[in-house]
């Protein structure tokens, strides 16, 4: 959980919390597990209304779910 997300954009929001779920020990690519969630959201946004989204990838690596959560003022 990130209450204060630094981001100021989607892409470097998803950047963020990846790393910290590679400072965690949960992600052990970081690079490949961004780029699958860059991927996954060209193809169609996880944007939700009021500025909610929930950016996800699947089989990137290890095979177990992880769950990231980040909070910014600026939505």
């Amino acid at each position: 959980m990130i209450p204060e997300l630094e981001a100021e954009t989607r892409d470097d929001a998803l950047e963020e919390m990846i790393n910290k779920m590679a400072a965690e020990g949960y992600v052990e690519k970081p690079k490949n597990l961004l780029q699958a969630a860059l991927s996954r959201e060209s193809i169609v946004t996880t944007a939700v209304e009021h500025s909610l989204a929930f950016p996800h990838v699947r089989r990137v690596e290890g095979g177990g779910l992880i769950r990231a959560a980040g909070h910014t003022k600026t939505g």
